[in-house]
């Protein structure tokens, strides 16, 4: 990754938490132990019932499955 690019995601890394009150760690968990284990659903899952917002969810969502 280019440090721009690395720098973009430390940042919204640090806003989820920020915004949300819980830390991508929380996050993924929260993701992993949804049931869910396509990408789509785990979005779809963030959104609707964690209110996250779609950037963050994808994020979440690819950080999840890795």
């Amino acid at each position: 990754m280019t440090d721009k690019v690395e720098a973009a995601a430390q940042k919204m890394i640090e806003n989820l938490e920020k915004n949300s009150g819980k830390t991508l760690r929380e996050w993924i968990a929260i993701a992993r132990n949804s049931g869910f284990e396509k990408h789509g659903q785990i979005v779809k899952y963030l959104k609707s019932e964690q209110g996250l917002t779609h950037g963050f969810a994808n994020m979440v969502a690819l950080k999840a499955r890795e």
